[in-house]
């Protein structure tokens, strides 16, 4: 009878070890994941030195980790949903440079394409969708009619854009409202920050439709915004946003000929 007591003890003392070894490890891996919130490392100094993917200390600043596999790998901070970078696309003249659109995707309920993973930062156009449409917008022009709210992502919003649109069966511009319009996080914080300064637009997303014969669809319209600098590439340099993928068929003949050769 003792020798069993004595087991049943052992046995006991064995699981809560073994339960506090696991708790430990645990830990130490959230340590390590994105379970971690951001707003964990706030007050933390920076001579508390954390490697987290999600301490925003290891952001911006040319910071970076060298791999000897991969080369190095560079984290950035951007203060908006977008910005642009310079792409190489082949024409039948030659190569041009064009400025490509990179676009953040929210996850969860704020999620802006259902086929791109949460929290990635897309190259949109050919990879998503075949086409983007933008409109330069001012503070004044969004009122939020719906507030969202994520965990995660914190406050969002939804609206109702008025935008001065062509009419190609009356040949008239003519007003078109455009309904449930996704504000994202960072551009619901831009508007009810009155000293704050960016490039404040309202995209269409378009993909082809199931076949050759039906027309273009809208993925999704977001009002988004950008650091000060892209109004710029708006305004000046609009030819060379590429807004939409065409295949240039002069190209794509020569290219056929060159490599069937």
């Amino acid at each position: 009878m003792k020798k069993i007591y004595w087991i049943v003890i052992s046995l006991g003392v064995l699981s809560i070890t073994l339960g506090i070894l696991l708790t430990i490890k645990s830990i130490e891996l959230k340590k390590w994941t994105g379970d971690v919130p951001v707003e964990e490392f706030y007050d933390r100094d920076y001579s508390d030195k954390s490697y987290h993917i999600n301490d925003y200390r290891n952001y911006g600043f040319g910071q970076g980790t060298y791999d000897k596999e991969s080369g190095l790998l560079i984290r950035e901070r951007h203060e908006g949903d977008f910005y642009f970078e310079p792409k190489m696309v082949s024409k039948s003249n030659g190569l041009k440079v064009v400025f490509n659109l990179m676009f953040f995707n929210y996850g969860e309920n704020y999620r802006i394409l259902s086929n791109v993973k949460d929290d990635f930062m897309m190259s949109l156009v050919i990879n998503f969708i075949k086409e983007f449409r933008y409109s330069l917008l001012d503070k004044s022009s969004v009122l939020l009619k719906e507030k969202l709210n994520n965990k995660k992502y914190g406050d969002a919003g939804l609206t109702d854009i008025v935008l001065d649109t062509y009419n190609p069966k009356t040949y008239k511009i003519e007003k078109e409202v455009h309904k449930d319009v996704f504000v994202t996080p960072l551009a619901l914080k831009y508007l009810q920050d009155a000293s704050s300064t960016g490039c404040l637009v309202f995209f269409q997303f378009i993909k082809s439709g199931p076949d050759k014969f039906s027309p273009d669809v809208v993925v999704k319209e977001v009002v988004a915004v950008g650091d000060y600098f892209n109004t710029y590439i708006f305004k000046d340099h609009s030819d060379m946003i590429y807004t939409k993928y065409v295949v240039d068929e002069a190209f794509m003949k020569e290219y056929i000929t060159l490599v069937s050769r």
